[in-house]
């Protein structure tokens, strides 16, 4: 009876060096539609976002909901409440915590299920801190609370106007992934990032190659950001609302509707 040959050692070593081969291709391609999903999901955020907007203006005789009102710069885009105060997003899901919000009924959609990181805001963050008064809390997108661009005279909050469809008209962005060139404010760091996971941690960014931007038309569209060619068109990122630059080539202002 003839003994059965195993596999020698060589053999073994070529199977592990093509599985680890084909391991190598084939992960960054699932990674890649895991991310083209995750895109959709964000487009489809920003869309019910931009949809509370548009009620809002409908209950209020056109207008944007208000800048934050809290006694220090909370204007900043991303921020849903600050201590006591809503801010310009979070007022869109003012009772959520009585069960009776009105415009956006589902706070998921303020979460991106691309970003990451310990300092990402996250949903049981928000269940936690929303509308507590000693709390704080954050949406993983921002809105343009613009209202001066520093002197430029631009942006939906100018000279008080504050009117969704005069904001559709001129093309204003309503909101964006969050983005945030590093180095502006030195409490997150050096150099240039996107998001929350770069600007605390130092990895990359929210999403792939690109941008969700969503306008006051409630249409929103991919910026694609591949070699860095939008983030290096700008000086500034979405993540304040406002513009903390002097110059024109804000993060807004590169993605306005021409």
């Amino acid at each position: 009876m003839k003994q059965k040959k195993g596999f020698t050692l060589i053999e073994l070593l070529i199977v592990i060096a093509i599985i680890a081969i084909l391991a190598a291709l084939l992960i960054p391609v699932v990674q890649m539609a895991k991310e083209k999903a995750n895109q959709a999901v964000c487009m489809s955020n920003l869309k019910q976002i931009g949809l509370a907007y548009q009620i809002y203006a409908q209950d209020w005789n056109g207008y944007l909901p208000p800048l934050c009102t809290a006694p220090s710069q909370y204007d900043y885009g991303s921020y849903l409440w600050m201590y006591g105060y809503y801010c310009t997003l979070g007022l869109l899901t003012q009772g959520w915590s009585t069960g009776k919000p009105k415009y956006i009924t589902n706070p998921g959609v303020l979460f991106c299920p691309s970003a990451g990181g310990p300092y990402a805001p996250t949903l049981a963050q928000f269940q936690s801190n929303f509308e507590l008064a000693g709390d704080s809390c954050s949406s993983d997108y921002t809105v343009n609370t613009n209202y001066n661009n520093y002197g430029n005279n631009d942006g939906p909050y100018f000279s008080g106007q504050s009117k969704l469809l005069v904001s559709a008209m001129l093309g204003f962005p309503c909101a964006a992934d969050f983005f945030s060139m590093i180095g502006i404010y030195p409490h997150v760091g050096n150099g240039m990032g996107y998001g929350y996971k770069t600007a605390y941690s130092g990895t990359m960014n929210v999403h792939i190659l690109g941008f969700n931007v969503l306008y006051f038309d409630d249409s929103v569209k991919w910026w694609n950001n591949n070699n860095d060619i939008l983030v290096n068109a700008c000086d500034s990122g979405s993540w304040t609302g406002n513009s903390v630059s002097l110059s024109d080539n804000t993060f807004w202002d590169v993605v306005k509707q021409k």
